[in-house]
This record gives C-alpha cells, sequence and structure tokens, in this order.
C-alpha cells in the first residue's frame, strides 16, 4: 500500500503527509470493493495475470 501511495502521490505532485495517508485509503478502498464485487475468484485472476506479468518483465530484464 505504501508504495502504490507514494506513486499517487507523486503522479499528483503534492508531498505532504495528508496526501500519503488519503493515497492509503484510496488504494485500501479499491481493493476492498474489488474483493468484496468479485470475490476469491477476481483475487485469483489478478494474481494470476500479476505473476505473468513479473515473469515477463524478469525475462526482460535478464536478456539486457
Amino acid at each position: 500500500m505504501y508504495a502504490g501511495a507514494l506513486f499517487i502521490q507523486e503522479a499528483i505532485g503534492q508531498t505532504s503527509q495528508q496526501w500519503m495517508y488519503l493515497s492509503v485509503v484510496i488504494l485500501l478502498g479499491i481493493a476492498a470493493l474489488f474483493t468484496v464485487a468479485g470475490g476469491l475468484t477476481a483475487v485469483i485472476w489478478t494474481d494470476f495475470v500479476q505473476t505473468i506479468l513479473m515473469i515477463v518483465g524478469a525475462f526482460i530484464l535478464m536478456a539486457k
């Protein structure tokens, strides 16, 4: 959550601590809504897609 909040904070150009807390709350809300709306199946598919992206990214980095 912290890394995502840092990304949001930098993307919108705000550096105050209040924006950090707001970003974390927004990310938690999105994750909770996604989990409740889609259930465990949605979480499993999201993890699957993220795993594929990480593996492809690792192979790209190894090739360089």
